[in-house]
């Protein structure tokens, strides 16, 4: 038997790179979120416990960051419930 060899065997580029969502930073909002947490925790407890207003916030922790903040993000980093899960460990 032979292997018929003209076939390209080079791996796939991850869709990572082919999703232009993501190319422009443009991800979901727990995507955006998780990425915060982990790149830049400190951040992410200081927008759960300040108490500025969220516009304010959203300006200085997008600055801080390069993540584009809404006012859905610093409600999920600001719930009790999931600020316990995430900074537990």
């Amino acid at each position: 038997m032979s292997i018929n060899k003209t076939k390209n065997n080079k791996r796939s580029e991850p869709k990572r790179k082919n999703n232009p969502e993501i190319k422009e930073g443009n991800m979901c909002l727990l995507c955006n979120t998780m990425r915060l947490i982990n790149e830049r925790s400190d951040i992410a407890q200081w927008i759960a416990s300040s108490n500025k207003p969220k516009d304010e916030i959203a300006k200085i922790a997008t600055i801080l960051s390069g993540i584009e903040f809404n006012e859905e993000m610093i409600d999920l980093l600001r719930d009790p419930s999931l600020f316990r899960i995430i900074f537990s460990s």
